[in-house]
């Protein structure tokens, strides 16, 4: 594949510079900002375009870096050019390829393909993004060759249907974003306590560390501790109680997150059903519904 980027930003720059660290040919970069392509063609050892119908006419596949609401913008602005046999891709985890509209009539194919993984710098992310785990969505024709540029790469990965995009990135966003609004809920927690803020921080660091490390090692049924996992109701309704006093919503969260931990306590116990499981999750729903 001859890759060009239309985009220079954060994943611009870390999607060429790993690509190229691969041995995959990045041809350069095309950007309504000249200055940031200039730095990512520098940043990547490959060329800067200051038109899109040359860069299109040099590559082979083109990725689309650019925000989720300017893709479907740059695809119209760039689907007149000659695209036979080309692939074009956007990283999104929210979109299809189906945002590529009429790619069929340019004789194109379309694809996403997303990595698993917070790309938070433009020229530092490159360096552990060989960990993240990718989906690819996309036209089945030649689809085994976008599948071959992962193999080439090293990442896993897995293909997903288009109508589940959406669920998808809802999951990713769970185990990313939800888990850092959970991480700040807690250390507020600690602030009422009297500490400062640096030291709420100081204090759930390693916890929140070890416990992530733990669940990716041995799973989450497995790494699962704490009083729902252990059928403790007494400290479950004193928690409930503070919560309460604290904040109405903080506790309607207590309660959902608790009734997720008893279907993984099932699990992890052979899905067999205990009594002080079940009195766990009646008391829980019933609190709920009040």
């Amino acid at each position: 594949m001859r890759i060009g980027f239309f985009g220079a930003g954060n994943a611009g720059f870390t999607l060429g510079k790993y690509f190229s660290e691969k041995g995959v040919d990045v041809v350069g970069y095309w950007s309504r900002n000249p200055r940031s392509a200039r730095d990512a063609a520098d940043f990547t050892n490959s060329m800067y375009y200051d038109s899109a119908e040359e860069l299109i006419r040099h590559s082979d596949t083109l990725f689309l870096t650019v925000p989720d609401s300017a893709i479907g913008t740059l695809w119209d602005g760039i689907k007149n050019f000659p695209l036979k046999d080309k692939f074009v891709c956007h990283i999104s985890g929210a979109l299809s390829s189906g945002v590529f509209s009429d790619i069929d009539q340019t004789g194109a194919f379309g694809y996403s393909i997303h990595p698993l993984f917070a790309i938070h710098s433009k020229y530092n992310s490159h360096k552990q993004i060989e960990k993240a785990f990718f989906t690819i969505e996309g036209a089945e024709e030649r689809l085994h060759e976008v599948c071959s540029l992962m193999d080439r790469l090293g990442n896993r990965y897995a293909v997903i249907a288009s109508n589940k995009k959406e669920l998808y990135h809802a999951a990713a966003v769970t185990a990313s974003n939800h888990v850092i609004a959970l991480l700040s809920t807690a250390q507020s927690y600690l602030v009422e306590c009297g500490m400062t803020k640096a030291q709420a921080e100081t204090a759930l660091n390693p916890l929140f560390i070890c416990n992530a490390q733990n669940t990716a090692d041995v799973g989450v049924c497995n790494a699962l501790t704490g009083p729902v996992a252990r059928g403790d109701l007494m400290t479950v309704k004193k928690h409930l109680n503070c919560l309460e006093t604290l904040n109405e919503d903080d506790k309607q969260l207590y309660l959902l997150l608790a009734l997720k931990l008893c279907d993984l306590t099932e699990k992890n116990d052979g899905n067999r059903k205990s009594q002080n499981g079940e009195n766990m999750r009646e008391y829980l729903r019933e609190e709920l519904e009040n």
